[in-house]
């Protein structure tokens, strides 16, 4: 898997620039091939949009027509006229398929608006709750435009940026106001060999803190609800390895981390990953919300088994009552 932080901090750099492919082959180095392919796009230069860094204009614009002299004593004519060279491509990241590669990492429902802001968009929701993405090029701007989320959002909601160089503990108090929460992309995306991106976590697992759920404490009859379908994964198909009993027991029942699980189970983070979304979304639940009934399950899956030897030690009693009787 493939760190994309170079990538990230590219994106946040040139917010809203044009971006010449000689500077993206330049901050990407040898990611740039791979990057161009999957995620960027040849776009019309807009000269109302400069570069961050434009380069000189003589680079821009090699080819020139000079005028004569005489020709300017009498007129009002430039003494030279800019001819654009069109062997320069300006490149940008294709956005709508990227946040679709983002949501999908999470496991998130796409849902792509414009948001009333700058280089803001929603991009996701997850029950209810608006999943925002914002990409801003200076510490200022995105305090500015955190602070336009909280006025114009009366409810929980995620900001997701590239990176976490311009959060600032400003826009934490910000955030606050509202329950909502931040998160960077570099921190919790890698790129798969395939080209798809792949979480270290849900957006259910993730967000779970800010979710609308109710914060009182479990009932007991959800609670049975969720014992039940815990002990119909058993039924499920028989996974060679991480099946998703274990899986559920190690994560939620002991509360290990999806690393320790994997080690349990030997096999990669990824599988452990696959495994939670199939368990997030039989349950209904991320499985933080599930651990909140980790005590309960326990409880119940211990009266099981006490119920179990039991009647295991009820009937050696009655089999070894026969054998006392039976005739030598």
């Amino acid at each position: 898997m493939t760190n994309l932080s170079k990538f990230w901090e590219l994106i946040e750099y040139y917010a809203g620039c044009n971006v010449l492919e000689s500077q993206w082959k330049m901050g990407l180095g040898k990611m740039y091939p791979k990057i161009k392919e999957l995620f960027l796009t040849k776009v019309p230069h807009n000269p109302e949009i400069l570069s961050r860094e434009s380069p000189p204009v003589a680079e821009m614009f090699r080819q020139y027509k000079i005028f004569d002299r005489s020709d300017l004593e009498h007129q009002e004519k430039p003494m030279f006229e800019w001819i654009p060279d069109n062997t320069y491509e300006f490149l940008a990241w294709d956005s709508k398929y990227l946040i679709r590669l983002i949501a999908r990492a999470f496991d998130i429902d796409f849902k792509y608006e414009k948001f009333d802001g700058p280089l803001t968009h929603q991009i996701a929701e997850v029950r209810g709750m608006p999943i925002l993405l914002t990409i801003q090029p200076s510490k200022e701007q995105l305090l500015l435009s955190v602070a336009h989320m909280v006025i114009m959002l009366d409810q929980p909601f995620i900001v997701l940026a590239p990176t976490r160089k311009y959060f600032s503990a400003r826009i934490t108090e910000y955030l606050s106001r509202r329950n909502a929460g931040f998160f960077d992309l570099e921190s919790h995306l890698t790129l798969q060999p395939n080209g798809m991106l792949q979480a270290d976590k849900t957006g259910g697992e993730l967000f779970s803190q800010y979710l609308p759920v109710q914060k009182e404490s479990v009932s007991g009859n959800e609670a049975t609800r969720l014992f039940a379908l815990f002990k119909s994964l058993k039924s499920e198909p028989r996974d060679r390895k991480a099946p998703l009993i274990k899986v559920f027991e190690c994560l939620v029942l002991d509360k290990r981390s999806q690393a320790e699980t994997a080690k349990i189970c030997n096999c990669s983070e990824g599988l452990i990953s696959s495994r939670v979304k199939r368990i997030e979304k039989r349950m209904n639940l991320s499985v933080e919300q599930l651990r909140a009934f980790g005590s309960q399950l326990n409880d119940l899956n211990s009266q099981v088994r006490d119920s179990r030897a039991r009647k295991i030690y009820q009937k050696g009693l009655v089999d070894d009552t026969q054998d006392d009787d039976s005739p030598d």
